[in-house]
């Protein structure tokens, strides 16, 4: 993510104020913009505002001929409801109820502004303070999760509704996620920008993405001169609002999966041959432990070496399973001490495994080195459930079961965990 991060003091203003404006609403700009100019001006005076100037880059509208009555209808939709001079129907007027106009075509801030501006006001003085003040970074990425909910309207655009002022319900398209960043990006092509996708195999690929099929592979990638004329790559027409869109040349695109989730099978293979697929396999030389070497005190003057405990872990798990069902060097990144790991063990570990085979706890005593071990040395102890005794006087012919315990936390030695690796090591 530092590839696509730069420190807010030392970006342009224009950059700036697009960060510090990208996830307010129109109406949120233009109050700001009022506001700045001292609570009236004309909505020419708005449009050539750097405030509404850098919201309409944000939005990829630098020169649309729109603009204008994108600005009327912000003004009009959040008039008071007592105005005298703007005939907007007052049932599709939305609060926050704040502006007004005055005869000469001023507009001003009144109404709600005293309560619902007060946020808006201290944005207001950062703005005015400007980049060489904040000590934040400017972040050119963003992440989302798919999910089976997930939709096209989250994703690309969709009608939203939207309640009215008589509580009544309006309706109105509305931008999704990706292309707002997309928006954003397109105006600033000369800095990288990245979009994260988390879990990508679990949404509904044809629902999300519709056109974007087409528009992400590289070769189909849009780049616009500085008059928002096409120059490279297409765009295609997007069925809610319209308008002419395009996935720019300088986003990247970063999906993530996990390879142990049933799901995978599932996902789209159009998506699939667009996306270079990178595989991420468990490194225990990531672990560092207590001392950057893979090993953490076992609190009796001894040494647990956490590498080999996943390597031993995951080999088994290869020879039961797969190779895409072993653990992540990630559980044990943190542990520093031998209550981290016993707790990683007992609540990450062992779950997962029991999640793994499906709750064949011969298995999983397997994988844990537990078969053989003294009680002493076993994280799951296995005793034998008598029928005879549990159902005396039965006549029936019951068998008897194995009943298999996980120790607690604060029963599980470090001999116990350090047997798991050991084990590996005599054996070879």
């Amino acid at each position: 993510m530092p590839k696509y991060e730069s420190e807010a003091k030392q970006a342009p203003t224009g950059e700036w104020l697009e960060e510090q404006l990208a996830n307010t609403a129109w109406w949120e700009a233009i109050a700001l913009a009022l506001a700045d100019l001292g609570g009236n001006a004309t909505v020419n005076d708005l449009l050539i505002h750097p405030y509404f100037k850098a919201k309409a880059r944000v939005q990829g509208r630098p020169n649309s001929p729109n603009l204008r009555a994108t600005c009327w209808g912000a003004l009009q939709i959040h008039t008071v409801l007592e105005s005298t001079t703007v005939k907007y129907a007052q049932e599709k007027r939305q609060p926050p109820l704040i502006f007004d106009k005055q005869p000469g075509g001023h507009w001003v801030l009144t109404g709600d502004w005293e309560e619902a501006g007060e946020g808006l006001r201290e944005k207001l003085t950062q703005l005015r303070q400007g980049p060489a003040s904040d000590d934040a970074r400017i972040r050119r990425h963003l992440t989302v999760t798919f999910h089976q909910s997930y939709s096209y309207e989250d994703f690309v655009e969709g009608i939203r509704p939207q309640t009215t002022e008589d509580g009544g319900i309006s309706y109105e398209v509305r931008d999704g996620l990706f292309k707002a960043f997309c928006q954003r990006a397109s105006q600033d092509p000369h800095q990288r920008y990245a979009l994260f996708i988390d879990e990508i195999n679990r949404g509904n690929i044809s629902r999300i993405f519709g056109e974007l099929i087409t528009l992400i592979e590289s070769d189909k990638r849009a780049w616009w001169d500085e008059d928002g004329q096409l120059v490279e790559g297409i765009e295609l027409v997007l069925p809610y609002s319209g308008e002419r869109f395009g996935v720019p040349k300088n986003l990247d695109i970063y999906a993530t999966m996990n390879t142990a989730d049933r799901s995978i099978a599932l996902m789209d293979a159009a998506l699939r041959r667009r996306f270079h697929f990178q595989e991420l396999m468990p490194e225990p030389k990531r672990i560092p432990g207590s001392q950057g070497d893979g090993y953490i005190p076992d609190s009796e003057g001894g040494l647990l070496n956490l590498r080999a405990l996943l390597e031993a872990i995951n080999l088994r798990l290869r020879y039961l399973l797969h190779r895409d069902q072993t653990f992540g060097h990630a559980y044990f990144t943190e542990v520093k001490d031998l209550e981290a790991l016993r707790r990683v063990m007992v609540y990450d570990i062992i779950p997962m495994l029991a999640e793994y085979f499906y709750d064949d706890w011969r298995q999983i005593r397997r994988v844990l080195a537990d078969e053989g071990a003294d009680v002493e040395q076993q994280l799951i102890t296995a005793e034998t459930l008598d029928p005879k005794r549990l159902f005396p006087g039965s006549d029936d012919l019951l068998t008897e079961r194995p009943d298999y315990r996980v120790k607690s936390t604060d029963e599980i030695s470090a001999d116990a965990i350090r047997k798991i690796y050991e084990s590996l090591e005599r054996e070879a």
